[in-house]
């Protein structure tokens, strides 16, 4: 919560977030044509966790850095994009603070839009970022070839974004923004790029057993069923009269 309590995104501009993360964003990649490498690719044995920890290093630090980004724009965005106000009660009336011997209103209209806008931004950029989850480095690759389908989602993605800030007004509570302060929300949706690459260079490697231990497990698991069985034989014949 903000220091007014006034909530930082409005409601409806999450919602806009959930259709992009939980639908346009994912049926972007479920399109994309698999890789020729999958085949050369070892099979992940059964043991293995769902959650690697190249995706947990993943969804960490860009969970940190966004929300770091995010934090510093709230509190200090005002003063960063100088968000100027002709008068207290225009900042106070879309729900802002108004300091009157700078003129600048804080979490009001222009502030909040610039604070939404960066965060979506910050999605659709990382979307390119989750095509590899295998520590690939070039996240690029193949996205011409195999996601045209991402690409026009993606198109059609920026496109409602920018009527969303542009053309939203009162219903999506936003204002339409400065061609600066669009490129510094695109820049830090952007920086995505570079934290997606760090984190790809990082020496994290996940624990692959080897071939003895694979058939070590699967003995002692067959074992447990064989007792498993005998058992509930056991039981029914001595419960046969």
């Amino acid at each position: 919560a903000s220091e007014t309590s006034k909530e930082p995104i409005a409601p409806v501009q999450l919602l806009w977030l959930n259709l992009i993360m939980d639908t346009l964003a994912a049926l972007s990649l479920s399109t994309e044509r698999p890789e020729e490498r999958s085949l050369e690719r070892l099979p992940v044995y059964k043991q293995a966790p769902l959650i690697t920890n190249k995706m947990r290093a993943f969804i960490g630090i860009h969970g940190t850095y966004q929300f770091t980004i995010v934090m510093l724009i709230l509190f200090l965005g005002h003063k960063w994009f100088n968000t100027t106000s002709p008068s207290e009660d225009s900042c106070k009336r879309v729900g802002g603070i108004y300091d009157a011997e700078t003129q600048i209103c804080m979490q009001g209209r222009t502030h909040s839009t610039i604070l939404f806008n960066t965060f979506i931004w910050f999605q659709i950029f990382n979307v390119i970022n989750a095509r590899k989850i295998y520590g690939e480095i070039n996240c690029f690759e193949g996205l011409w070839s195999r996601s045209k389908i991402m690409l026009g989602v993606f198109s059609i993605v920026i496109g409602l974004q920018v009527f969303a800030v542009e053309v939203g007004g009162d219903a999506l509570s936003t204002t339409g923004l400065a061609w600066d302060h669009w490129l510094i929300c695109v820049g830090f949706g952007a920086s995505e790029w570079v934290v997606g690459l760090v984190v790809r260079l990082l020496p994290i490697h996940d624990y692959v057993p080897t071939k003895e231990e694979i058939i070590a497990a699967h003995l002692e698991e067959k074992k447990a069923k064989e007792e498993a069985e005998a058992s509930r034989s056991k039981e029914e014949a001595a419960g046969t009269p």
